[in-house]
């Protein structure tokens, strides 16, 4: 094993052996998943959440240096009709949370 920074490498230790637990989302036992179309948008954003608990959801998009540009909070639905002509052309990232999962997608608006 190695370790690597900023002000160099350490030396090589002998060979070291460990395992890893298996990951999940916040004790969650399904896997979330989120589309965003289109990709690029001009006017509307179409966000599909599958998986999520059917309760209060809170969207946020995030510009490219990690400025919030848009907040959110609604009751669940699986397919949201988002309007966000106001918001400048550029590289977004959207983020959605409810009841311990964490979603996050990026997207360009035209």
């Amino acid at each position: 094993m190695q370790a690597i920074c900023g002000a160099g490498e350490s030396e090589w230790t002998d060979v070291v052996s460990f395992t890893t637990m298996e990951c999940r989302l916040a004790g969650k036992d399904t896997a979330a998943e989120i589309s965003v179309y289109p990709n690029p948008v001009e006017i509307y954003l179409n966000i599909d959440i599958s998986d999520l608990a059917e309760e209060e959801i809170r969207i946020e998009i995030y510009d490219l240096l990690g400025k919030k540009i848009q907040q959110l909070t609604m009751p669940y639905e699986v397919s949201i009709h988002l309007d966000i002509h106001e918001i400048p052309s550029g590289i977004y990232t959207i983020n959605i949370f409810s009841s311990g999962h964490s979603l996050s997608q990026q997207f360009i608006k035209n």
